[in-house]
């Protein structure tokens, strides 16, 4: 067996959990293996794990690239208890959870349970039942092969050259050069989730950052272990994804209140 490690931080919101030590606790099947505590920052100390040894030989994906741990945050000092469940540490990696603690309210149920499921997006057989979770209702029209014009196949001559006056060019007006254009694609600062399939209109939507949420989908989709290449690649895709929904309004044009 080799080692993997853990690394986790607590927040209120958007920012680091700052004041009182709080205890977390890292277990395997119910048992605890290890009783942290928190800096004044919300950080535990790193924490290192036993995780299956990855070789040249070991298969790119699949859940014998790692071993799930679980973590609880008990309640204390306002907030509710926090419980996840399949935290996956891979050989000579370092995982970080990121915890946000949510304030008890009365009434209210006082633990947040959290799943992460073992299949990763690329593990998905989507052809022979996908979870309902990774299932998708944009579905797309199929293009049957369109028969090639005979102007594109035997193309008539070239029309003669001839001088023709250059068209004016108008510049922007400096005054507002800095107003992003309709057709200019800039990286958002936050973006709007619908926690659920598009239809869902129980599931919540969550403003989140634009960065958190690409870091989530990537560890949601890909593994740590691949080519930095294919990592790369990956993280474009999704980038790329998530921009074409914002700056084509593709949910919010069918009167949805969320972005992706």
């Amino acid at each position: 067996m080799a080692q993997g490690f853990l690394k986790i931080q607590l927040y209120v919101g958007d920012f680091t959990f700052h004041g009182e030590i709080t205890t977390v606790l890292v277990k395997k099947n119910g048992e605890i293996l290890h009783t942290l505590q928190t800096d004044e920052n919300g950080k535990t100390e790193v924490l290192t794990l036993v995780c299956p040894d990855v070789t040249a030989d070991s298969p790119s994906s699949g859940s014998t690239l790692f071993r799930t741990y679980d973590i609880e945050v008990p309640a204390a000092h306002g907030f509710m208890c926090v419980k996840i469940c399949g935290v996956q540490i891979f050989d000579g990696l370092t995982t970080v959870a990121n915890i946000r603690l949510e304030p008890y309210v009365e009434g209210s149920p006082d633990t947040i349970d959290i799943t992460i499921p073992e299949e990763h997006g690329v593990d998905i057989d989507r052809d022979n039942g996908a979870p309902e979770i990774y299932e998708s209702e944009e579905i797309l029209p199929v293009w049957e092969p369109a028969k090639v014009p005979s102007w594109i196949t035997d193309p008539p001559p070239p029309p003669p050259i001839t001088s023709l006056p250059t068209p004016e060019r108008v510049l922007p007006d400096p005054s507002v050069s800095n107003v992003p254009l309709a057709n200019e694609v800039v990286i958002p600062e936050f973006i709007t989730v619908h926690l659920g399939l598009p239809n869902n209109t129980s599931a919540r939507n969550v403003r989140v950052a634009f960065m958190d949420y690409i870091i989530n989908v990537c560890c949601s989709e890909i593994y740590p272990t691949w080519h930095r290449n294919a990592i790369e690649a990956n993280v474009h895709a999704q980038v790329s994804f998530a921009l074409n929904r914002l700056f084509t309004h593709w949910y919010r044009s069918q009167g949805r209140n969320f972005d992706i």
